[in-house]
């Protein structure tokens, strides 16, 4: 795991939501478990010797220390510049813990207004043979990156890094974009020891701040003297000081349904809303969504909008042989660029250049939507971006307009007929209206220019579902039968990116057959080659039954859809989110062998959970000879559960994994058994 040093992967940035007045908020903090002297290059041998954390014995790496100090700067030419200082140390515990030796620190980097990093110093120290050397990262290790049409990143790795390494950071960053804050993350993904921050403002700045998280810091606010040089005369003014303070923060650790850690750790938001030297400068910069959408169009995603189709030949010929079928002409020409450009794995914003993404035969998912957008154009479709930030990146507060607000885009496509569908280049999964998971968010935006953007819900885009039909019989002493299986929508790109984790057909049918505890014979797939809103399997199956005695027990679930241990902790502070809305219905049908009847059948059971919209239902029929049929249904209609309902989430969760436990008892029925 790379180290975003105190600023969040590709600068995305979460702004403030309220005002909070200048109070102290005294917390109940213990001191550290480890004393640190946090000046640079002030390592101790205590620290170099240490072998593990007292409050997490089973972290692979630690931040020992971090600070960070954020105040003005005005050069002598009028230019106001906002300075970061930051210092950190870190401790690798475990061999595991060596990624945390890697760093990227992403800066600002536009045509009028650019951040500059310096005073980059790695060191790292080691015990050798009984006494602590240190080794320093040579300048020609700091790798520069081009991220976007706006940010940079520098890249470095601390050196000699093992098992034991204390690992010292420090860096500087000015930047022209003084209004532009990044959040300050107090708690991380490895426990932190201890954490400073000290945010130095003009009172001439009118900003709102905002705490978040589940884990507290101390606060205290006062107030100083400065004095800027404006135009070749001094003004003084009053600095607002606020000084935060962490220790013992234990790691941030995902849980299942977490798509995002990070939006809920304990870290402070600045927004500055204007800037103001009476008689020489005021500054507004207050952001709408307006704005967002006017850069967005004017930046290479709106660009790219407009290129001309580079296969124009090949979308002529689609056009020709798939005359009168929309829907049919969409998905062969999304067929055809995708056979043409291959995705490149990576998930952008910014497309670049279409023509560079053709001639490459590959592209980010952003590239090939541009592509995409313009053979779809050309065909007749009316085609816009629709920007959305991923549910991997966290929340988008559509009520706080930001410039970093989104970090990729896919495709509405609408009709001649009105009909409209939505597309992604990275879907070679799904189908029109089937995206990825992470894609799915209530508040994606339609770009269109003159202030006719608009919000957009596209989590229920497609219906998702599975069903299972199970025809078995015993056949000596095993469950012999056939599994069909047909999954749509969502279900069926999940699938599909299952299936195609494997190396092999072999190695998902072993997979398989662990799943259900049988052995599979023939074994067929449709639906997988290409773009298909659904995808089928069938085999057919022996399976292992209980005999003892007059008794024969078979329990006819061969899949288990929920398991207790997912939500096996007894509390949770933060939302499961669910990734889609979907339904599962499994049929299991069974002929009761000669010389038997039927003793018992699994319960009949109808559950809800009001909460997150779910519920469950079997139903077992089937008497005397039978034959006997059981029908399970499960659906989930909402994609989010609050932390207030985890406890009966939990429950739930532990109801429906004991319904796999239910099973059929036959019985002889010969006169002696009577």
């Amino acid at each position: 795991m790379k180290n975003a040093v105190c600023r969040f992967p590709l600068a995305v940035i979460f702004r403030a939501v309220m005002f909070v007045s200048a109070i102290s908020f005294p917390m109940l903090l213990q001191a550290q478990s480890i004393k640190v002297d946090g000046r640079f290059g002030k390592v101790s041998e205590d620290e170099v010797k240490m072998t593990e954390y007292p409050q997490d014995t089973s972290a692979a790496a630690i931040v020992l220390y971090e600070k960070g100090t954020v105040m003005m700067e005005m050069h002598s030419d009028g230019t106001l510049v906002k300075n970061l200082y930051f210092n950190a140390r870190y401790k690798i515990l475990k061999e595991q813990g060596t990624e945390y030796a890697d760093f990227e620190v992403p800066f600002y980097w536009q045509a009028e207004y650019k951040e500059h990093v310096t005073g980059i110093n790695v060191v790292s120290w080691n015990m050798v043979n009984g006494k602590m050397t240190e080794t320093r990262m040579p300048k020609s290790l700091v790798f520069e990156e081009t991220v976007s049409d706006n940010m940079r990143c520098f890249k470095f790795t601390a050196p000699d890094v093992r098992a034991g390494t204390v690992i010292d950071v420090q860096y500087r960053i000015s930047s022209e974009l003084y209004w532009i804050f990044d959040d300050i993350y107090f708690q991380q993904e490895i426990p932190v020891n201890e954490i400073e921050y000290e945010i130095r403002l003009p009172d001439m700045f009118m900003f709102s701040k905002h705490l978040r998280g589940y884990l507290p810091v101390s606060y205290s606010e006062s107030s100083g003297t400065g004095r800027f040089m404006v135009m070749g005369n001094s003004f003084q003014f009053t600095e607002i000081i606020h000084k935060y303070r962490g220790t013992d923060l234990p790691a941030m650790k995902k849980e299942p349904g977490m798509y995002n850690a990070r939006q809920y750790m304990s870290a402070v938001s600045y927004d500055l809303m204007s800037f103001q030297i009476p008689g020489y400068l005021a500054q507004n910069f207050s952001v709408t969504w307006q704005d967002v959408d006017d850069d967005l169009l004017e930046s290479s995603l709106g660009k790219a909008m407009k290129t001309v189709c580079p296969f124009k030949k090949e979308v002529d010929a689609i056009m020709a042989a798939e005359s009168g079928d929309e829907d049919g002409l969409i998905m062969a020409i999304c067929s055809m660029v995708k056979e043409n450009v291959a995705w490149n794995g990576k998930v952008r914003l910014y497309p670049g250049a279409v023509g560079t993404v053709v001639k490459e035969k590959s592209g980010s998912n952003a590239g090939i939507n541009a592509v995409i957008a313009s053979a779809l154009s050309y065909a007749g479709f009316k085609v816009e971006p629709v920007v959305l930030r991923s549910r991997t990146s966290g929340f988008l507060l559509d009520y706080r307009p930001e410039m970093t607000a989104f970090d990729t885009f896919i495709l509405r496509v609408e009709t001649p007929q009105g009909k409209v569908h939505y597309v992604d280049g990275m879907s070679y999964n799904g189908y029109m209206d089937i995206l990825p998971e992470e894609f799915l968010v209530p508040n994606a935006r339609i770009l269109r220019p003159g202030g006719r953007s608009e919000w957009v819900d596209i989590t229920g885009l497609c219906r998702n579902s599975i069903v299972y039909v199970v025809n078995a019989g015993i056949s000596g002493d095993v469950l012999a039968g056939t599994v069909q299986c047909k999954m749509t929508g969502e279900e069926s790109f999940s699938f599909k990116s299952e299936y195609k984790g494997f190396d092999t057909q072999d190695e998902f049918l072993s997979s398989l057959e662990n799943e259900t505890s049988s052995d599979i014979g023939t074994f067929s797939l449709s639906g997988m080659q290409g773009l298909t809103p659904a995808c089928s399997f069938e085999y057919d199956f022996t399976k292992k039954v209980s005999f003892s005695g007059d008794f024969i027990y078979i329990n006819p679930f061969l899949f288990e859809f929920h398991h207790a241990s997912t939500f096996r902790e007894p509390e949770r502070k933060y939302p499961v989110d669910f990734p889609y809305r979907t339904m599962i219905s499994y049929f299991f049908r069974f002929n009761v062998p000669e010389g038997y009847v039927v003793e018992q059948l699994p319960e009949n059971i109808a559950t809800t959970l009001e909460s997150v919209g779910s519920s469950v239902r079997v139903i077992s029929t089937g008497q005397g000879t039978g034959p006997v049929s059981l029908r399970y249904d499960f659906r989930i209609d909402s994609m989010r559960g609050d932390a207030s309902e985890y406890e009966y989430i939990r429950q739930y969760w532990e109801h429906l994994s004991n319904i796999y436990d239910g099973v059929i008892v036959l019985r002889k029925s010969g006169e002696e058994n009577r």
